[in-house]
């Protein structure tokens, strides 16, 4: 076991952090250039006062969390690195033991951190908050842990998942439908995985809207975070294009239609949320601000897509653009901005990075 150990901490662990050495220079100049120790702690503070604010670091914690596993993902993949597959000669519990330790490492500046907030919420007696940041912290170790021991586990050159055919005949045919047929056939488990993620944000942004005199912006964060659940979608769908759609780069279709089919498609894939969203707020809500916030949903996805027509990366990289952008967009949300023109906004950045630059002419050869 000691030597499989070392294999996994060399590999992955501090591959990880020197392949990375860039993104944490930059996290550490952003969180402790600009702030210091005492404005950390009134912001863990506030976030101790209003639990429901704890989404937005969990939900960043998350996505970290599956910038780790995507590391794993490719460097489990190298022919250099078959030895990491050793590890299925340990006994079951040794290997999951294992697997947690490497785990706790990779999301170790995420841990501290969390346990930097739950302490502080401790001390000003909020031990609801103190154990809510602990069980979030626990529950995104755990998942990634699980996910990387079926990484390690699993055959470098696994066969395509077991798809929902049957249930997935009856559905339109359309260009815009390709991608949905495609999550549906291939990719069913992280489908409905995310899907019951997001819209259990809902749920829980629904609640605590209602239960904190109506304050709109609730409902709003819990689309944003919904959002970043999502935006590993953009990228596959972007990947999914330039692999299987290529002969549709040589029908007569206008930028125009495929940007709006593209919308379509996000507008499609966010419908669960959306509706569970209306559903639960029609009765005490305006149904139009209902429907600038549930617009802001797929706006976002089709900037994440349209960023990646306009500028080539693997996905260890497109990661951090959901992971800023939704820590900016909390606090202009919190501001107040008016969602129509928050969405309006994302929707000219889409359009402008979609017509105007010249990736897409080779985003096939960016995948």
């Amino acid at each position: 076991m000691h030597s499989i150990a070392k294999v996994l901490l060399r590999t992955l662990v501090s591959e990880f952090y020197r392949a990375n050495a860039g993104f944490f220079l930059v996290v550490m100049g952003l969180g402790f250039g600009f702030l210091k120790i005492p404005q950390h702690v009134d912001i863990a503070s506030g976030l101790a006062a209003k639990p429901v604010y704890y989404l937005i670091p969990l939900l960043l914690w998350s996505l970290y969390g599956v910038k780790t596993l995507l590391f794993c993902t490719r460097i489990r993949k190298l022919a250099a690195n078959q030895i990491i597959g050793e590890i299925v000669l340990l006994q079951p519990i040794q290997r999951k033991l294992l697997v947690v330790y490497v785990q706790t490492l990779l999301l170790l500046p995420a841990l501290v951190y969390g346990l930097f907030m739950s302490f502080t919420a401790f001390q000003l007696g909020a031990l609801q908050s103190a154990g809510l940041v602990l069980l979030g912290n626990g529950f995104i170790l755990f998942t990634a842990a699980h996910f990387l021991h079926q990484v390690l586990i699993s055959p470098s050159d696994p066969k395509a998942t077991k798809g929902l055919t049957f249930w997935t005949q009856k559905l339109p045919k359309s260009f815009s439908w390709l991608y949905i047929h495609h999550l549906f056939n291939r990719q069913p488990i992280v489908l409905l995985a995310s899907k019951a993620i997001s819209v259990s944000i809902i749920l829980g942004a629904t609640y605590l809207y209602k239960s904190d005199e109506n304050d709109l912006r609730l409902l709003t964060l819990g689309v944003l975070l919904s959002s970043a659940v999502n935006s590993v979608f953009s990228y596959r769908h972007f990947e999914f294009e330039a692999s299987q759609l290529t002969i549709f780069r040589n029908l007569p279709l206008s930028l125009g239609s495929r940007f709006t089919s593209a919308f379509l498609t996000y507008l499609v894939l966010m419908s669960p949320e959306l509706l569970v969203l209306v559903g639960n707020n029609l009765m005490q809500s305006d149904i139009l601000f209902l429907v600038k916030i549930s617009m802001l949903a797929p706006v976002l996805l089709l900037l994440y897509q349209s960023i990646l027509t306009a500028r080539k990366m693997d996905m260890e990289y497109f990661i951090r653009y959901p992971f800023f952008l939704t820590a900016i967009l909390f606090f202009v949300i919190l501001g107040e901005v008016d969602p129509a023109v928050l969405t309006a906004t994302l929707i000219f950045v889409s359009a402008l990075l979609f017509f105007k630059l010249p990736g897409f002419k080779n985003r096939g050869s960016q995948a």
